[in-house]
C-alpha cells in the first residue's frame, strides 16, 4: 500500500481519507488471522478504508 506516498497535507502522508479515494472505499484482507494482517487492517482503518478478514482459523497466531 503507498498511502505514505506524496506528501498531500504536509506531513508527508497522504490524508486520512486520500487514501479511500485512491483505492477504493473497501478493502478484503486474506490471512486475517496472523498479525501481520491485523496491523495492515489498523492501517487501512486509521486513513478512512473499510476493512473486512478472512481467515481459515479462529484464533491469531
Amino acid at each position: 500500500m503507498s498511502c505514505e506516498s506524496g506528501a498531500v497535507d504536509g506531513t508527508g502522508r497522504m490524508s486520512e481519507n486520500r487514501c479511500a479515494e485512491k483505492y477504493g472505499p473497501s478493502a478484503l484482507i486474506a490471512g486475517g488471522s496472523g498479525a501481520d494482517a491485523a496491523a495492515f487492517a489498523r492501517a487501512l482503518a486509521v486513513r478512512g478504508v473499510n476493512v473486512a478478514l478472512l481467515a481459515r482459523r479462529r484464533e491469531g497466531s
